[in-house]
């Protein structure tokens, strides 16, 4: 299987809404607090009572951070998509987002 090239992974990066994609897989509300959004922590190792979760916008792709445990990542990075998507395949899982935000992703599968 050839590799879904890396500029076509960071489109991926760049549109996906974290944030929504968090709130859809965990059930986490959130709160805004300045430019970034604050909720508890959704790492399984870090049991936080309190909003030490952050997700932000840097260099044009969404990022989230807890700020007690050290968890967190961009949308497609391991830790985050394995509470996210229950661990997925990389290329299934970069084809679903690019097709559900609008980014090409091309087929890879060897004929």
């Amino acid at each position: 299987m050839a590799r879904i090239p890396e500029d076509v992974v960071e489109q991926v990066k760049s549109a996906v809404d974290l944030k929504s994609e968090i709130e859809k897989s965990t059930g986490q509300a959130f709160k805004k607090s300045g430019s970034s959004w604050v909720t508890s922590c959704i790492s399984p190792a870090h049991e936080d009572k309190n909003p030490s979760f952050q997700v932000f916008n840097k260099d044009g792709k969404d990022i989230c951070h807890c700020h007690s445990c050290g968890f967190g990542g961009d949308a497609l990075s391991d830790d985050v998509s394995s509470v996210l998507y229950s661990n997925e395949p990389f290329p299934a899982l970069v084809s679903r987002l690019g097709a559900q935000y609008g980014v090409h992703v091309p087929d890879t599968r060897k004929p």
